[in-house]
């Protein structure tokens, strides 16, 4: 809640900065987005409401792109196409797509906006921005502290059972690759801290529209007592059970 509180107030200030709010003819904001962020782009557009922006004021130019060994050009794709439509601003929820912005927009020469969220890593070692104090490029946005997010995960996994012991979590070929490398990465740094044992399961198998891998892959392990289990970036997941 409070990083989409966030994001609204950098992307509205976004907006004044390019004087953009105060014109006749409503502006463009470019949107390109995977479904499993839906609910981001959806909760924006509803915080823009709230804010009193309608569409007399903005309107949107989406782009939706599905998870898949092609992610990276149809991201590509998708920014390329904000380009040429000409949007004004772009608003982008997945640091991968922010990453691709940034890269499409240095070599096409475009000084476009681009407001970004990152939750899956750190914008500053990831190469979306140049520091913390000041971008040195034409992003703006916020990020999740990963290394206080997984902390207080770990700490949760305690406070429901504090025999815990072993934690699974699902990682190649259940997350977007490369989605949450970082989160994996800490998360394995992390655990012995805790007093816990990552456990990791993995499929070669092709993504299913439905979590019956998933469940499949839980169901086989529930004799090994693990009691909790860990979703990482849900690429090919609709949902999960715990």
């Amino acid at each position: 809640m409070v990083l989409s509180l966030l994001l609204l107030y950098v992307f509205v200030k976004q907006l004044n900065h390019k004087n953009l709010s105060t014109s006749k003819e409503p502006k463009k904001i470019g949107v390109v987005y995977i479904r499993q962020h839906l609910d981001a782009y959806e909760g924006f557009k509803e915080g823009m409401k709230n804010l009193g922006y309608t569409d007399k004021d903005v309107i949107y130019d989406e782009v939706l792109v599905a998870t898949g060994p092609n992610l990276y050009d149809d991201l590509g794709k998708g920014i390329k196409k904000l380009i040429a439509d000409k949007v004004d601003v772009m608003f982008l929820s997945y640091e991968l797509t922010a990453k691709v912005a940034v890269d499409i927009t240095k070599e096409m020469k475009s000084d476009i906006p681009i407001v970004f969220m990152s939750r899956f890593h750190d914008p500053l070692s990831y190469g979306i921005i140049n520091s913390y104090k000041t971008s040195g490029n034409n992003t703006t946005g916020v990020a999740t502290n990963l290394l206080d997010s997984i902390q207080k995960t770990l700490l949760f996994f305690k406070e429901i059972n504090p025999n815990t012991k072993k934690i699974g979590v699902f990682t190649d070929g259940f997350m977007i690759p490369g989605g949450s490398d970082q989160i994996l990465t800490e998360l394995r740094n992390q655990v012995s801290r805790f007093g816990l044992t990552l456990v990791e399961y993995k499929t070669t198998k092709e993504p299913s529209p439905t979590n019956r891998q998933l469940e499949r892959t839980s169901r086989q392990n529930q004799t090994r007592r693990h009691r909790c289990y860990l979703s990482l970036t849900r690429s090919f997941l609709r949902s999960s059970r715990s």
